[in-house]
């Protein structure tokens, strides 16, 4: 009860700091002079993350040995999808453990394929951020363009190494921790291959999440680069990450309209862009639970 009410709490109180410090009425009123061709390739960019995102959790799926089928294992990704509206994105996709929970596989091995998948992702996320800074002008810490490479090459080099099977396993050997020590059991199903792969889904689904947002910005006449824009989104990947919001309202605005003045554009433009992105995200995780709680219903049916 304590968590669902902090999750309204923190979103209405910076919402109301924010409606206070800067026009939120005009940042809203630019939202209806929002390009329509724009929107529509805002819209596929990030379809297409979608798709690259939903590829690397099937894939996952398969090298860890789950055959899930292929319709199942999409429909997991759904509800993990919708669920994330509610409890943020790194809780919600453990409604996949959910939805799979009748499909007989062990459901350790589920369970670590949804922190595999999702480490992935925050992992890259951190990568970033080393590059991030290069391109936020006025960011109180400053990097080399070699310090910054290196240290995002550190960072996925180690997740490679870190999150294997095998590693998971040795670790739960040490721990005596008997289901975590299964898990080395699947490092022969995940390759170094495997992890390439994985990797350049991650890297991509995340540059195409940036895409969609520097689209949308520039049907709302933001002059950032797509760089800049990158680097923003990067740190307010990481602020939406902290589960005491609903779908990363009002920590979202706060911390892009605080780093856009760092790049040298207005907050009120923040605003706006960050409206843009959350109705536009929980659009697609709603549609995402509809077609979800369709599918299954309709799988009911016909038994």
């Amino acid at each position: 009860m304590k968590q669902r009410a902090l999750r309204l709490i923190v979103p209405v109180a910076l919402l109301t700091v924010l409606a206070f410090r800067f026009d939120l009425g005009g940042a809203l009123r630019s939202l209806t002079e929002l390009s329509p061709t724009w929107l529509a390739a805002s819209l596929a960019a990030f379809l297409f993350m979608l798709a690259l995102r939903a590829t690397r959790w099937v894939a996952i799926l398969h090298w860890l040995g789950l055959e899930v089928p292929y319709r199942k294992a999409l429909l997991s990704f759904a509800l993990g999808l919708a669920s994330s509206t509610l409890v943020g994105d790194a809780l919600g996709s453990f409604g996949r453990i959910y939805d799979l929970r009748d499909s007989k596989r062990d459901a350790t091995t589920i369970g670590y394929a949804v922190v595999f998948d999702k480490a992935y992702e925050l992992l890259i996320l951190l990568a970033f951020v080393p590059m991030g800074i290069l391109f936020i002008p006025d960011f109180p810490l400053r990097l080399s363009p070699a310090v910054a490479v290196g240290l995002a090459a550190v960072i996925v080099g180690a997740s490679a190494v870190l999150l294997s099977p095998k590693r998971t396993g040795q670790l739960g050997s040490l721990l005596r921790i008997h289901r975590l020590e299964k898990i080395g059991d699947l490092g022969s199903g995940l390759s170094r291959h495997g992890h390439a792969i994985v990797v350049a889904l991650s890297v991509a689904a995340r540059a195409m999440q940036f895409l969609f947002v520097w689209l949308l910005a520039r049907g709302l006449t933001i002059g950032l680069s797509y760089l800049e824009i990158s680097a923003v989104m990067t740190f307010v990947g990481i602020a939406v990450l902290i589960p005491v919001s609903i779908n990363g309202l009002g920590l979202r605005d706060v911390t892009m309209a605080s780093l856009f003045t760092l790049v040298g554009e207005a907050p009120e433009s923040a605003l706006s862009l960050s409206i843009g992105v959350f109705l536009i995200t929980s659009a697609f995780r709603l549609t995402a639970g509809l077609i979800w709680s369709a599918q299954t219903s309709g799988a009911e049916v016909r038994q």
